[in-house]
Parts: structure tokens; C-alpha cells; sequence
């Protein structure tokens, strides 16, 4: 295991960085679109096309998630500090700050992930419209067939009683 400075954990002998995660990076740059800081950029179209929304969708959850957690452990440590009247204020005025832009944050995600599954309804729907369409053409050609059929039918019926 990797320590944050890039150690091993005894300290004696350095690691070499791991790639990064590709689950992680799509994460942080679904986070940085969410934000507006991709608005028109590639991979902001990217996530919008039909093939990628499930995994779009996927990390926006994520990230809702993650910061509802991030919330409540900040609500905890400011519950932690409630001993001390001074740090108990120093407490609760940064997480004043820090619960408006996590606040943000989610709302930016939420509004993100509220775009994303209209777009997998949109691509949901037209699928099964196709897929009506398709049916709705086989039927057709299921009845002329069979109008066809029972014209020979008919045919053969009237040559056998002639």
C-alpha cells in the first residue's frame, strides 16, 4: 500500500505511482462538467450520447452520494467540537462555508443527473418506437402474406372443383 507522499508504508523505499484509475478519472471529469468547467469541450458531448449515459448516470450518482457522506461527516465534526465554545465557532463557521459550496456542488449534480436520465428516457423511447415500427411493419407483411396464401387457396380450391 501507497502512503499519500508516495512511500511505502515503512517509509524505506519509494513506489512507483500506480496508473490512475480509469473509473476515478471519468468520476473527476464528470465532477468538473457538472460544475460548468467542460461546458462545450468534447467530453461534454461525449457523455451525452446514447452509449454513454448509463455511465454518466452512474458516476453522477456517485458523486451524490460522496457528497451527502462528505456532508454528514462534516455535521459530525462540528458536533465533536461542541466542548469548546471557541472551537466550536471556529467549527461551525468553516463548515457554514464549506456546507454552501458542497450544497453547490450537489445541485449542479443533481440538475446533471436530472438532464441525463431525460436523455436515457429519450434514447428509451426511441428504441421502442423503432421497435414498434419494426413490428408494426412485420405485421403488415404477416397480413399480405396471408391475403396472398389464401388467394392461392382460393385458386386451388376452384381448379380441384372445376
Amino acid at each position: 500500500m501507497q502512503s499519500s507522499n508516495g512511500t511505502h508504508p515503512d517509509g524505506a523505499r519509494p513506489t512507483v505511482d500506480a496508473p490512475p484509475d480509469p473509473v476515478a478519472v471519468f468520476r473527476d471529469l464528470v465532477a468538473l462538467e457538472a460544475q460548468g468547467k467542460a461546458e462545450g469541450s468534447a467530453f461534454a458531448a461525449e457523455i451525452r450520447q446514447p452509449g454513454v449515459l448509463d455511465s454518466w448516470r452512474d458516476a453522477l450518482v456517485d458523486l451524490v452520494s460522496q457528497t451527502m457522506v462528505e456532508q454528514q461527516a462534516a455535521r459530525a465534526r462540528v458536533e465533536e467540537a461542541r466542548g469548546d465554545y471557541t472551537t466550536y465557532r471556529e467549527a461551525m463557521r468553516e463548515h457554514a462555508g464549506w456546507s454552501r459550496r458542497a450544497g453547490h456542488f450537489r445541485a449542479c449534480v443533481e440538475t446533471r443527473l436530472r438532464e441525463c436520465k431525460r436523455l436515457q428516457r429519450e434514447r428509451d423511447e426511441g428504441r421502442s418506437r423503432a421497435t414498434r415500427t419494426d413490428l408494426v411493419s412485420r405485421v403488415e407483411t404477416l397480413e399480405f402474406e396471408v391475403r396472398r396464401l389464401r388467394r392461392s387457396v382460393q385458386v386451388v380450391a376452384e381448379e380441384v372443383a372445376s
